[in-house]
């Protein structure tokens, strides 16, 4: 069984992998879409991943929803991988005025009461940087389950990430 398992994550990275390589699907679908496309295809047992939007994102630049969606990739890979979570809350809020954006990700997984962001791995480190690319900034929170948001309020084409 345990055998099965590995396999079955090794065959969904690859398969996830080659549909990621292609960038262009992000410019034709849009970040909401694509992340669409991301949670039919992380079908991991067990795991439920919701997704909530109140835009397609369209008012984000190519390297934001690129760096968006590679940090999505890389957080419901780690709730895959560390938090035996059942349930994933994407949520996707552009404010009325369209000059911020926010993403937030929950999860309901074991968490780390004594998490300390500077013992953060290469992951979350990686993550970090790709906020800080977009002049964004980031909240994590691991007492219950893994909670993260990002703030980007550069999207009126001023600032390109």
């Amino acid at each position: 069984e345990e055998i099965k398992d590995e396999l079955w994550k090794t065959v969904t990275e690859v398969r996830n992998i080659s549909h990621d390589l292609m960038f262009t699907s992000l410019r034709k679908y849009g970040l909401t879409e694509a992340v669409r496309k991301l949670i039919a295809r992380s079908n991991y047992p067990g795991l439920s991943i919701e997704l909530q939007s109140n835009t397609d994102a369209s008012e984000l630049s190519d390297v934001q929803i690129a760096h968006l969606y590679n940090i999505l990739r890389e957080l419901v890979y780690n709730t895959i991988k560390h938090a035996g979570a059942s349930e994933v809350r994407i949520t996707f809020d552009l404010d009325s005025d369209k000059q911020s954006f926010s993403m937030s990700y929950s999860d309901n997984g074991r968490g780390k009461a004594d998490f300390d962001p500077k013992d953060a791995g290469i992951g979350l480190a990686n993550i970090k940087t790709r906020v800080r690319l977009m002049d964004g900034d980031i909240q994590i929170d691991m007492q219950k389950g893994f909670q993260c948001k990002i703030n980007i309020h550069y999207i009126d084409g001023t600032h390109t990430g």
